[in-house]
Parts: C-alpha cells; sequence; structure tokens
C-alpha cells in the first residue's frame, strides 16, 4: 500500500492493522479497528510514510523504523485523518512514539 502523503517535522504516517479477539463464551472471532481498543495502551500499525526529519534529533545512525514495518505506536498519540478519496484512515504521529518494530511472523 502506498500513499501520496508527505509527512513533515519528526512525523511518520501510520496504517493501523484490524485486531481479532476471541468471545470466551461464544467462541465467535470478533475483528475490531486496534485504535477503537479502548484496553490498548498502545495500537499496532504499518508504517507508510517517514518524514526527512524523523530521528534526526537522536544519536541513532539509522531510523528505528521505516516504510513497510510493523510497529506498535502509544495510543491516542498524534492524529487520525482519513484520505477523501479512499475513505481509508491513517494516523500521524511524532516518531518518539513509535514503541516497538515488530516481526510480523
Amino acid at each position: 500500500m502506498t500513499i501520496n502523503w508527505k509527512p513533515k517535522g519528526y512525523r511518520v504516517v501510520i496504517k493501523p492493522k484490524d485486531v481479532e479477539e476471541v468471545d470466551e463464551k461464544s467462541g465467535i472471532i470478533l475483528k475490531t479497528r486496534v485504535d477503537n481498543l479502548d484496553k490498548a495502551k498502545e495500537i499496532v500499525g504499518v508504517v507508510l510514510a517517514v518524514s526527512d526529519m524523523a530521528w534526526q534529533w537522536t544519536d541513532s545512525k539509522e531510523p528505528w523504523a521505516k516504510v513497510g514495518d510493523t510497529v506498535a505506536f502509544v495510543q491516542y498519540s498524534g492524529k487520525v485523518l482519513e484520505d477523501p478519496k479512499t475513505g481509508e484512515t491513517y494516523t500521524i504521529i511524532n516518531d518518539e512514539n513509535i514503541v516497538a518494530v515488530l516481526d510480523d511472523e
């Protein structure tokens, strides 16, 4: 998935992933948007765009995350925006709000 958005400053564009929850009583699998889970401290998504300035404020030689990485990031950080052409929602966060890069396996 690609987008034509170019984040500015220290920002990263993320597409939140869906997760599945199993209802303990019925065994039914409930698919839920990660950004709607009240209990979650972090949410998970795929990095779609990274600004040129991201992670330049750190001593790190390389960025913490790159386009295509699945990351966990702090819930309620950044701004949720909807693409008017596709109706898809994206989250734009500051680079410091990424807490982990996850394996897709």
